[in-house]
């Protein structure tokens, strides 16, 4: 047996905390000496004190850990899974804000007139996608197109490369074709589609001119220029397909369209 003074040591929770504890109804002691009052504990008592400890810090309330102490231990487990899976939701939540806030600062360290006609040269890796392609009016009219794509990868439960996401854009027919990443451990063949969602397997291009554009998607027709006059000056380039548009910010996660970060790529040929 232990007196609330070891039982204070061992477990490392103050001797106050111990008191309200028991003022909450979470535990008792095993015996309280009728002449002293000095409360005493028991082995059980400190295995019922780590489990307390454990939901508390797996972020339940004290109401929560009282209802969950008279679970049978199966329904236990199912509801700290539960719990489990709303921590993996927060901290992928937490790190999107952390890269949104990594992003918005490299923006701001930008020095932009730098950058203006400035294009880099890369390749780009096959992949699979999936798609949604209708006519748009303009640019803005994009987050209409994400959002049907979203909501139909979200019902269907297809598991995406979140990192990876593009619209393909034929600018003579004024329609954009948005595209995300699927995850190879998708059964591929088993998603399901429609007339207007596909999926498609996108192989190697040629190469890529890219450049990266700040703020509002209206600002991607200041950058298609720019492009063009980057054409001008690097001569043993033209253009051979369609554009992208890759989102590092976007409709997926910013609200604010002012803080979009878009990849612009142009497939050329050397």
């Amino acid at each position: 047996m232990y007196l609330i003074s070891e039982l204070s040591k061992m477990t490392k929770i103050s001797k106050r905390m111990l008191r309200y504890y028991e003022k909450l109804g979470l535990f008792t002691p095993y015996e309280v000496d009728e002449r002293t009052n000095y409360r005493y504990y028991s082995d059980n008592d400190i295995l019922k004190l780590e489990k307390i400890s454990f939901l508390r810090n797996l972020g339940f309330s004290f109401p929560e850990v009282k209802q969950l102490l008279a679970y049978p231990e199966n329904e236990l487990i199912v509801e700290i899974r539960n719990k489990q899976e709303f921590l993996k939701r927060e901290i992928k939540d937490r790190e999107n804000e952390i890269t949104k806030a990594d992003i918005y600062i490299e923006n701001m360290q930008a020095v932009k007139n730098e950058q203006n006609h400035f294009f880099k040269i890369k390749n780009l890796a096959p992949t699979s996608v999936i798609t949604y392609k209708n006519k748009v009016r303009n640019y803005q009219d994009e987050d209409e197109l994400w959002l049907t794509l979203n909501n139909f990868i979200e019902e269907n439960k297809i598991e995406i490369n979140h990192t990876n996401r593009f619209s393909i854009v034929e600018r003579n027919k004024k329609e954009i074709e948005v595209c995300v990443e699927v995850l190879p451990k998708n059964a591929l063949e088993l998603i399901p589609t429609t007339e207007t969602i596909k999926m498609k397997h996108l192989t190697n291009t040629n190469l890529i001119a890219c450049k990266s554009v700040y703020g509002s998607l209206d600002n991607i027709e200041e950058a298609y220029c720019d492009f063009l006059r980057w054409l001008q000056n690097n001569e043993r380039y033209s253009m051979t397909g369609k554009s992208r548009h890759v989102y590092e910010l976007g409709p997926h996660n910013e609200t604010n369209t002012d803080n979009y970060v878009v990849e612009l790529q142009f497939e050329i040929t050397a």
